[in-house]
């Protein structure tokens, strides 16, 4: 994750004391209390007042009872899917911003707004080039955030999203903000990596089916990446 400086050390005390059972309902019990905490920590620093959201995740672990309509906060929520707010058009300044595991979904595997087909349809070596000059737009709504939030939480797994990890390992004020937590066991317990390595492998299988997954090992992809960003 990456937050402020200033409190990076209040928000890692209450991250890496995270500890999920492997049951269904003890681990949704046990997010909850997480993101109630994360919560009231940048309630606190931000005098009293509920942070933005960047992508609709509280909703899923939140009572139902306390979101609008059943499905989004009761406050600022950017996600193009729930409520048509783009995150990657609006201002953060001076705002307390909360994002989990969004910012690596977005121009890399989200729709968009530009293309409600989705990137997996019909690509050619045009599209392909496309889609990986729009890899750029993840870590730019990230930068942005930490340079006009007054305070902020982003979480994003590291491993999934190759070219983000790469910005922030490579960019040394996002760097410097940056905390990677790893599990340990399969107990699902989690520490502090005190290196904040980025070279964390994804196993892509929890999250897509082969059919969506196939672009990612498309055998151009390293020679389009080189193109667009200049490295491999």
């Amino acid at each position: 994750w990456l937050s402020h400086p200033s409190r990076s050390g209040r928000l890692r005390s209450r991250l890496a004391t995270r500890r999920s059972p492997s049951t269904g309902a003890r681990r949704r019990t046990t997010r909850r209390r997480l993101m109630r905490r994360c919560i009231a920590t940048l309630h606190s620093t931000n005098g009293g007042f509920a942070p933005v959201e960047v992508g609709n995740v509280l909703a899923s672990y939140w009572p139902r009872e306390e979101r609008m309509w059943g499905y989004v906060m009761p406050w600022q929520v950017f996600d193009l899917g729930h409520n048509g707010q783009d995150a990657t058009q609006a201002t953060f300044v001076n705002a307390t911003v909360l994002s989990l595991s969004t910012v690596e979904h977005i121009g890399y595997d989200n729709q968009g707004a530009d293309r409600v087909e989705g990137f997996h349809v019909g690509m050619d070596e045009a599209g392909l080039e496309a889609w990986v000059r729009s890899w750029d737009a993840g870590p730019a709504l990230l930068a942005r955030i930490a340079r006009e939030a007054t305070e902020f939480l982003v979480t994003f797994p590291v491993g999934f999203n190759p070219h983000l990890d790469t910005v922030v390992a490579r960019t040394p004020w996002l760097r410097r903000m940056a905390r990677v937590l790893r599990r340990v066991d399969a107990a699902n317990r989690w520490e502090v990596d005190p290196e904040a390595r980025f070279d964390y492998k994804y196993d892509y299988r929890d999250t897509y089916d082969s059919e969506y997954v196939g672009y990612v090992y498309h055998p151009r992809l390293p020679e389009v990446y080189k193109r667009a960003f200049g490295q491999r």
